[in-house]
């Protein structure tokens, strides 16, 4: 009986791993299907904006005062990427 190889899996880097991803504002009922697409590509959602975020991502509305938090957050030294939605989707 021949022995067959496995082919070999491609490995494709994830884009957010081990990146932590706070969402801001309103997503009208779509957060979980971000929260999904975060964790598929290896990141972890939190819960509070803090210095160790490295990404946030701005929802439909009410994301005025996450926005000054994380400016005065860059502003002593942390280095959190803020995108809207649609440049986070085209990211991923």
């Amino acid at each position: 009986m021949a022995k067959t190889k496995k082919a070999a899996a491609s490995v494709v880097p994830l884009k957010l791993q081990a990146k932590s991803v706070f969402l801001a504002g309103n997503f009208f009922n779509g957060k979980e299907c971000i929260s999904g697409l975060i964790k598929l590509e290896g990141g972890n959602t939190v819960d509070e904006l803090t210095e160790k975020t490295d990404l946030m991502v701005l929802g439909y509305s009410g994301t005025a005062d996450p926005q000054k938090k994380a400016a005065k957050l860059n502003a002593q030294g942390a280095a959190i990427q803020v995108l809207s939605l649609d440049q986070f989707l085209q990211q991923i």
